[in-house]
């Protein structure tokens, strides 16, 4: 793979400002075509839409499009691998992936990218056109967008848009996306303006390929054997671990392989998730030929290398990605993998990689930045937290991503989302100055403060004693890492930034909107914090009478809170102002297809992996008085948290 992204032989938009070689729009009046090719691909389609829409919103202009061969005056803007390339000495050799090209001329610019149609969802297609189109509105139009909606979009208004005549771009990602990226997940396409479509076609089950190959659902049933052996009983949990020593298995899981790698250039291989010893879940077989090839890592380590020798000749050029997570992390030395198998960094520690570099050259990335383990609506990854995980993909050139993504904090992360998507674009960028650009757009004379604001929560972030923010899934550690991030001192100079930040808007509304967008977040911790610090001296007091009461208060006080800003949020107050809802939870898709409202997300403080209920797994009600009482509420309670759990919007 080559490793550069963009390169750029004129200076973008402050040269577009200075620079009059190619006029597309005059005095509010087009000046230029659009020419597409008579059955343009999806790319073309989109670029074309998204660039007729913008010139639009800057000028006021409306650029004709046409299809090739019909008959065009004047300037003309080429999308796609139109004929009319050969007349300006433009080609497409040399594009790769999801790659773009945009040259200009004084009566001509040429956006071309590889496009291919990987149909039916059109947005997972290869798009290189579409992403041309972006970088040319970013690069030479000064267009932004830091949030997709009203008052996160920055456009530029002018009267004549002018362009250098001598752009010579080959644009490429540093990060060929490949897999959910975007927080609150799914496919919005309202998000593929940040450019998240694939360059090459990947399939990842995030970790869980071996329950898709050989499905309990469906082979259970007739062949327990192929699945691990505990206990002296065959494991029917749905991502049940396998015997790998079994001949049909190993036959299985390559057959699987061969038939995705009809449709795809790669997929993963990975091993469950929770698959070690002592899993209450996914344990290891136990059968007699599974325990003769020693510990789990060497299992996964036989098992996978069989299955890429095998297909490596029966899909020659196709790649498989095998997850290095937990007990497959760091290899033993005398591993070897054949040339067609990706190993899958999981996290951001460059340790594990650093060993597989001593083995292996090729790398690709598992990325969690996006999911919501931990406290829901607090702040969650940090900024410094996306600097380190690019300066790791970088050092390794891990250019194949999958992130794991499901939810979203937009009032005090989304600085986080987009300094990611330029990383992803470039990561030689440089984040501070994409940071100060950003912060001045969004909030203009509180631009400084707003960036002392999100340099604070990072300083909170970091003060839990473990390695910056990283997930932290141990129930009995949660509680000690909240109440040293959020102590009363830390939000109250959080909520003071807020303040000053307000009064340095002055009378611009929309830069009071989007720093009011961050409170209900702070407003949660402090909630948060309360009920953590109440059951702390609950436990203290020997769980009496009164210190009961005094969690039921924090708790109870927390829990209005969370109606009150659900009702809200859901009454369209943040939309209807131009905004993206502070908290979104991705509905589809992850953990066993059960859905949960924004409400259950909240109250609950966890997903279904890790099952922490405390302090808020009991009805604090004052009304409780004996003993008896509260165990019925508990019964009560696990009740109603199985029944939102089951709930569906």
């Amino acid at each position: 793979m080559k490793t550069h992204h963009v390169l750029i032989l004129i200076a973008p938009f402050a040269a577009a400002c200075s620079v009059n070689g190619l006029t597309l729009v005059r005095d509010g009046q087009p000046a230029a075509t659009i020419v597409v090719p008579k059955e343009p691909s999806f790319g073309v389609k989109a670029g074309g839409e998204y660039l007729t829409n913008y010139v639009h919103k800057m000028t006021g202009a409306e650029l004709p499009v046409v299809t090739e061969g019909a008959n065009v005056k004047g300037a003309v803007v080429v999308l796609g691998p139109c004929a009319a390339l050969a007349r300006y000495g433009v080609g497409t050799d040399g594009l790769e992936y999801d790659d773009w090209f945009i040259r200009s001329g004084r009566d001509f610019l040429a956006i071309v990218g590889r496009d291919v149609d990987w149909g039916p969802d059109a947005w997972r297609s290869c798009i290189g056109t579409f992403n041309g189109v972006i970088a040319f509105l970013e690069d030479y139009c000064g267009v932004r967008t830091y949030m997709p909606c009203e008052l996160g979009e920055f456009v530029r208004p002018r009267r004549t848009l002018s362009v250098p005549d001598t752009i010579v771009v080959h644009g490429r990602k540093s990060v060929l996306w490949g897999g959910p990226s975007l927080p609150a997940g799914g496919w919005n396409r309202r998000y593929i303006r940040w450019r998240l479509a694939p360059g090459v076609r990947y399939k990842s089950h995030g970790g869980h390929s071996w329950a898709a190959a050989i499905p309990v659902k469906d082979y259970f049933a007739e062949h327990p054997e192929y699945f691990a052996l505990v206990k002296g009983k065959r494991n029917d949990n749905w991502q049940s671990s396998l015997c790998v020593t079994h001949p049909d298995v190993l036959k299985l899981k390559i057959a699987w392989a061969e038939k995705l790698l009809e449709d795809y250039d790669c997929i993963e291989i990975g091993h469950p998730d929770g698959y070690r010893e002592g899993s209450d879940y996914c344990p290891p077989c136990e059968c007699e030929k599974c325990r003769g090839l020693g510990e789990i890592k060497d299992r996964v380590y036989g098992f996978h290398k069989q299955v890429a020798e095998a297909v490596r000749k029966s899909r020659p050029g196709k790649m498989l990605v095998m997850t290095a997570y937990q007990e497959t992390a760091v290899p033993r030395p005398d591993w070897r993998f054949p040339d067609n198998v990706l190993i899958e960094s999981c996290g951001r520690a460059a340790r594990p990689v650093s060993e597989w570099a001593k083995i292996h050259d090729r790398y690709a990335a598992y990325v969690y930045n996006w999911y919501p383990w931990r406290h829901s609506f607090g702040p969650q990854f940090s900024l410094n937290r996306v600097r380190q995980t690019f300066e790791n993909l970088k050092q390794f050139n891990m250019r194949l991503v999958y992130y794991c993504s499901s939810g979203a904090n937009w009032g005090v992360e989304w600085p986080q989302y987009y300094l990611d998507y330029r990383l992803r674009m470039n990561w030689d960028d440089d984040p501070e100055r994409i940071l100060n650009e950003a912060c001045r757009d969004m909030y203009g004379p509180a631009a400084d403060t707003m960036r002392e604001f999100f340099a604070w929560i990072d300083t909170c972030q970091g003060l839990s004693g473990r390695e910056s923010d990283d997930p932290v899934r141990r129930k009995d550690k949660r509680e000690e890492e909240f109440l040293r991030r959020w102590p009363p001192e830390n939000t109250g100079r959080a909520l003071a930034l807020l303040e000053r930040a307000v009064q340095a808007a002055g009378a611009d509304e929309a830069v009071k909107a989007r720093i009011e967008l961050a409170r209900p977040s702070l407003e949660y911790v402090v909630r948060m914090y309360a009920g953590y610090k109440a059951h702390r001296d609950y436990l203290a007091a020997g769980k009496s009478q009164e210190s009961y009461r005094r969690l039921a208060a924090a708790v109870g006080e927390r829990n209005r809170w969370i109606d009150a800003f659900v009702a809200k949020q859901e009454s369209g107050y943040y939309r209807d102002r131009g905004l993206l809802d502070p908290f979104q939870r991705r509905k589809t898709g992850v953990h066993q297809g059960i859905e949960r409202t924004v409400k259950s997300d909240l109250l609950m403080n966890t997903s279904s992996h890790n099952r922490y209920r405390e302090p808020w797994n009991m009805d604090f009600t004052a009304t409780v008085k004996t003993q008896a009482e509260q165990e019925e509420a508990l019964r009560k309670q696990r009740e109603d948290i199985r029944r939102v759990e089951l709930m569906t919007p």
